[in-house]
C-alpha cells in the first residue's frame, strides 16, 4: 500500500495488500475453475517482506557505521519468493517429518480468514484474525444478528470446533 496514495493509511494485511490485491494468489491458482483460488500459508509476506528488508537496512548501517559508505537495499523478488516457502519447511521439521496439518476453504481454522463468492460473483478475501472478536459484527453485516451470540461462535474452542457451519453460514 506504500506511505502514498489513497490507501497510505489504511493497514496492510499480508492476506489481502500482498497476496490479494498483488496477484499472488492469481498467479498460484492451481485448479482450472477453482473460484477460490489457492489456500494461502500463514503470513508468507509478512515473514518473507519483513525480515528481508530489516536485514538489509541494518546489514546497511553496519556497513555505514564501520567504513562510512552508504548502500542501497535491493531485495530480490525470486529470493524472496524462496525464503517464503520456509513456514513449511520450519513446519515439516515442527511436525517431526509428519506432514503438516492442511485444512480446505470449506474447514479452515479460522471462517473468517477466507475467502468467499459473493452475490455478484465476485470474490472477498476476509482477513479477520480475532474470530470471535469480529464474528459478530461480520455476521451482523451480513444479515443475521441472530448468530451473534450463538454459542457455537462465542468462545475460540467453539469457532474452531464449529468453523465448518460458520464457513456454511457465510457461503449462503
Amino acid at each position: 500500500q506504500g506511505v502514498r496514495g489513497p490507501d497510505a493509511d489504511k493497514g496492510g494485511y499480508d492476506g489481502s495488500s500482498f497476496w490479494a490485491r498483488s496477484g499472488v494468489a492469481e498467479a498460484l491458482t492451481q485448479f482450472p475453475g477453482d473460484v477460490y483460488g489457492p489456500n494461502q500459508p500463514p503470513a508468507i509476506a509478512d515473514l518473507a517482506g519483513a525480515q528481508t528488508i530489516a536485514g538489509g537496512i541494518a546489514a546497511a548501517l553496519f556497513k555505514r557505521e564501520r567504513t562510512g559508505e552508504p548502500s542501497v537495499v535491493d531485495v530480490s523478488l525470486l529470493g524472496l519468493g524462496a525464503w517464503m516457502m520456509s513456514p513449511n519447511i520450519i513446519a515439516h521439521k515442527v511436525f517431526a517429518d509428519v506432514p503438516s496439518p492442511t485444512f480446505t476453504r470449506a474447514d479452515a481454522p479460522n471462517p473468517i480468514a477466507n475467502r468467499y463468492r459473493t452475490k455478484d460473483d465476485r470474490v472477498v478475501h476476509l482477513v479477520m484474525l480475532q474470530a470471535v472478536k469480529y464474528w459478530p459484527e461480520l455476521i451482523s453485516a451480513v444479515g443475521r444478528p441472530d448468530l451473534a451470540t450463538d454459542p457455537r461462535f462465542t468462545d475460540p474452542k467453539a469457532m474452531f470446533d464449529n468453523r465448518a457451519e460458520a464457513i456454511r453460514i457465510l457461503d449462503e
